[in-house]
């Protein structure tokens, strides 16, 4: 073919493919089977994810203030009232809770129980006391308990969150006014039975766990 040939066949080329030539082809973008799994499945975890905080658990919050305040409130004892201790096999029918465990966590020691009963000249009861330690063998980490179905207890601070915890409401309090020292509360009631603890010596984690034991499943 020579040059004038060559120009002929040139211009018998239609305008539109020499237009499309210059053009990116559009490619087809292909989603892998395995992207859909991966994306069904990261759907699932999220739902099944929320299910378990809304259903089974929920973080654990934490409110700032001061503990340990609540065996002072409960000192305030009726005139005329005459004091009746409660044994301690009697404890747990009175306050309509399971018997207290002798160890709490893995080596917490209950090291002493008791309870005074204060009855009105009919017999019936008008105010109690009692206070349940826990120590380490060390002496250095402790856990106080105390019940009530009569008297009052200081109330949880305005606007403190509670937490759940085996499905109870438990109001969780730390006090940080000491540096480098924890004490931490908890709050919660039970069949009509307020309970109340602190702790020294223990970490958050360790405290939950406490609590969570006494509240039981």
């Amino acid at each position: 073919m020579n040059a004038r040939e060559f120009y002929q066949t040139i211009g018998q080329i239609d305008d539109d493919l020499i237009l499309a030539g210059g053009e990116q082809p559009v490619r087809k973008k292909r989603f892998a089977v395995g992207q859909w799994a991966l994306a069904a499945a990261a759907c699932v975890c999220l739902v099944l994810g929320g299910a378990w905080l809304y259903f089974f658990n929920a973080p654990v919050v934490w409110n700032e203030g001061a503990v340990g305040a609540v065996s002072n409130s409960k000192l305030l004892i009726p005139a005329g009232s005459t004091p009746r201790e409660l044994p301690e096999a009697e404890l747990a029918e009175y306050y309509q809770i399971e018997p207290l465990p002798d160890v709490l966590g893995d080596d917490l020691r209950q090291v002493y129980t008791g309870t005074v009963l204060y009855v009105d000249g009919g017999g019936a009861v008008v105010h109690d006391f009692n206070q349940i330690r826990y120590e380490s063998a060390e002496g250095n980490r402790s856990v106080t308990v105390t019940l009530s179905r009569i008297s009052p207890t200081a109330p949880a601070a305005d606007g403190a969150r509670a937490s759940r915890i085996h499905g109870s409401s438990v109001v969780l309090t730390q006090d940080t006014s000491i540096p480098g020292y924890l004490l931490l509360e908890a709050r919660w009631e039970r069949h009509g039975t307020a309970v109340c603890l602190w702790a020294e010596g223990l970490d958050k984690e360790e405290f939950t766990a406490v609590a969570g034991q006494l509240i039981g499943g």
